[in-house]
């Protein structure tokens, strides 16, 4: 937004008793070039101009001219909340120049240094005023007839007034710092809710990894297709051999039967198939052989006397 309009007039003392002579227009004019646009509290409207706080600066000075017995100076608003203010006409169309001087000789200033132009409800120059010149929504430039805007009631032109170092912020900016605690609050609030998250999935993360390493673990002992090929081929010829001694034990006990011997299973666990088939198949030669010889006992010997043992080997024992 950009507003134009009467600084200040030219050889009249303002309602403070003091004003700028034609003969010190171009160093007023020339610092003013140079200013801030600013906006103080009501209670002190140049409060934040002694103090020169950056927090009220709302715009700076584009341009500062003579005209006849007046000084103009153009600023563009570069605050959005004061723009609509001034647009909505919140704040009156009056402003104020702020400066110091080297020196002021019956109230005529010597050496104007002018430091910021601020808008004020009571200014000291009744001509000093300024309109829109041009903004966003109407860019064209306005032309105007009469300006009251002013320099405000109070020499603030020397250091007489004193005000607090810091000055005093207007309501609205006290309404924007209050506002943006609010976002501050709230970013505060979601970035703990952000954090609790973050710790409930690093957690989450951190027992999956667990769980990973666990079935890791398992599957290293899990036995492969080979082995467990290996397993079942192991098995059946286990199996084969158990029919096998099985079977052998049988023939050994029938051969040993045949000559009146007993068999116990248990004399030959121990023994493999093939081994238990070779003693069967010895026992069924002395069966054989026993019966080619008609081995008799000698006459004199009862029937029922008792029978001469005979070593076995395989046991180790006599039967």
């Amino acid at each position: 937004m950009i507003l134009e309009g009467i600084a200040f007039p030219l050889d009249t003392l303002n309602k403070n008793g003091w004003g700028i002579p034609s003969s010190d227009a171009d160093n007023a004019i020339s610092s003013l070039k140079n200013a801030v646009v600013r906006v103080c509290s009501r209670n002190d409207p140049h409060g934040c101009d002694i103090s020169e706080d950056p927090k009220a600066e709302i715009g700076r000075v584009l341009d500062a001219w003579k005209d006849g017995s007046n000084v103009y100076t153009k600023v563009e608003i570069t605050d959005s909340v004061a723009a609509a203010k001034v647009k909505e006409g919140t704040w009156q169309k009056k402003w104020s120049v702020y400066g110091k001087a080297g020196a002021i000789n019956e109230g005529w200033t010597n050496g104007a240094s002018l430091k910021s132009i601020t808008l004020v409800t009571n200014p000291a120059w009744d001509q000093s005023s300024f309109d829109v010149a041009a903004s966003a929504e109407d860019p064209k430039l306005l032309f105007f007839n009469d300006f009251s805007i002013t320099a405000s009631v109070g020499n603030t032109m020397d250091d007489n007034n004193i005000t607090p170092p810091g000055g005093a912020i207007p309501a609205e900016f006290e309404q924007r710092m209050a506002d943006s605690q609010k976002q501050i609050d709230t970013l505060i609030v979601e970035r703990k809710a952000l954090a609790e998250q973050v710790d409930a999935l690093t957690k989450e993360r951190d027992e999956l990894k667990t769980v990973a390493a666990s079935l890791k673990e398992e599957t290293g002992k899990m036995v492969s297709m080979d082995e467990v090929k290996q397993m079942i081929a192991a098995a059946k010829a286990e199996d084969r051999e158990q029919q096998a001694h099985e079977a052998a034990l049988v023939k050994l006990t029938a051969a040993r039967a045949e000559l009146g011997l007993e068999t116990k299973a248990e004399a030959y666990s121990e023994l493999s198939a093939s081994a238990i088939e070779e003693a069967a198949a010895e026992w069924g030669q002395v069966q054989i052989s026993a019966s080619a010889n008609q081995i008799k006992y000698p006459s004199t010997v009862p029937a029922n006397s008792a029978r001469l043992k005979v070593f076995d080997p395989f046991t180790g024992g006599y039967v």
